[in-house]
């Protein structure tokens, strides 16, 4: 199956941002990221896996013939100031394509990232309507959250919320509310509740839940690294679609990166860093 990268090109302008040109001259081109202990994006205390974003962000340098140098911001947050293009030439990290960021750059999607729900392997669940009865464990800091709501909302199903967190090694509830069989019980880890990526799916093994929701990106990094998940838990269906971009202020730049993913070994990238080829993963997620 071949791959399709969508794209997306918007045109503004940005006083002081640099030009194809300008960064060509330079010999070097500035990319935005986050040094955080994630194989995902940047991670250069790993030599083995710098991170996924990073060495796609650099394998684009080499094919322009120029230095990548990295520019690290210190929150997420900053991608989105005004003039931050004033810094940087292009931005390499997991930006969630939405209609409010493409007015504020130019957005190369590179790889398409789902929401979707997990569960243990003993859950037959094809539709949210044998949901009811579950139990489906998220964070309220989440956007997955709003997802879960507005998905049974338009499906007319009933949903009971209790908000829990971990205390001495066991789930503890802060709220009891009932729960009748025909309705979905929501169990919310509260905002500000310290995060681990694995919690949620330690409560789908304990048997304290019996569904989530993950992107599917973050979901399938961990599934395929480590054999027990693979036993454990499965994918059920997708949630929502959306891609992941890379971010950008000069259209002809935008361009190259555009024909650079076309050139590349996107596919072997890829597997390194998740463990399934890029087609297997499409297909995982149901696209």
């Amino acid at each position: 199956m071949k791959r399709v990268i969508f794209v997306f090109l918007l045109f503004s302008v940005v006083l002081f941002s640099r030009t194809f040109m300008e960064i060509l001259d330079s010999r070097e081109i500035l990319i935005a990221t986050r040094n955080i202990p994630s194989e995902t994006i940047y991670f250069p205390e790993n030599e083995k896996y710098p991170g996924f974003c990073y060495e796609l962000a650099s394998g684009f340098a080499k094919y322009l013939g120029i230095s990548p140098k990295i520019y690290v911001v210190e929150k997420f947050s900053e991608y989105f100031s005004p003039n931050f293009f004033e810094k940087t030439d292009m931005i390499a990290d997991i930006l969630t394509v939405t209609p409010e960021r493409k007015k504020l750059m130019i957005m190369i999607p590179f790889v398409k990232n789902n929401e979707i729900f997990i569960s243990r392997e003993d859950i037959k669940a094809t539709s949210l309507k044998d949901f009811k009865g579950k139990r489906v464990i998220t964070y309220e800091d989440f956007a997955y959250y709003k997802t879960l709501l507005n998905l049974l909302e338009e499906n007319n199903i009933d949903y009971v919320i209790n908000k829990v967190i971990y205390e001495d090694n066991r789930l503890k509830f802060i709220t009891h509310n009932p729960v009748d069989k025909d309705k979905v019980e929501i169990l919310l880890v509260p905002k500000g509740y310290r995060y681990s990526p694995y919690f949620v799916i330690i409560q789908l093994l304990e048997n304290n839940a019996d569904i989530s929701i993950f992107d599917s990106l973050s979901f399938v990094q961990k599934y395929f690294k480590a054999q027990f998940l693979r036993n454990e838990v499965k994918p059920l269906f997708s949630a929502s679609r959306g891609f992941l971009a890379f971010g950008f202020k000069d259209k002809l730049l935008a361009r190259e990166f555009k024909k650079y993913l076309e050139s590349t070994d996107f596919n072997a990238l890829f597997f390194k860093y998740f463990g399934i080829h890029y087609e297997d993963y499409l297909e995982m997620i149901g696209d």
